[in-house]
């Protein structure tokens, strides 16, 4: 039980982290594509605007995320699932701790 705990600890620092640099990188590259200029038709200086494209991106990565953490977390419920009805001795303590990796 001590390494599961040692595990979760471990994912859940790797998911800080990650989302603290992936965070901070996804500000600072809207900002330089926000602030990126060339020369339009007119040949006049133009900056971009409208970041449809981006938005889109970005939708679709945060509905991808929560569709692995849905699938992760039902994993952890069948896998604790099976556990309990396996183990006849488990704490009951012990299955509510592990409800999900994220928790």
């Amino acid at each position: 039980m001590e390494s599961n705990n040692k595990i979760n600890l471990i994912l859940k620092i790797i998911f800080i982290f990650g989302m603290l640099c992936f965070g901070t990188l996804n500000i600072v590259l809207k900002k330089i594509q926000n602030e990126t200029s060339s020369m339009g038709l007119n040949n006049e200086k133009e900056l971009f605007s409208k970041p449809w494209f981006q938005t889109l991106l970005m939708f679709f990565a945060e509905s991808i995320c929560l569709w692995i953490w849905l699938i992760i977390d039902c994993i952890n419920k069948i896998n604790s699932n099976s556990n309990s009805n396996s183990n006849s001795n488990f704490n009951q303590n012990e299955n509510e701790n592990k409800k999900s990796t994220f928790w």
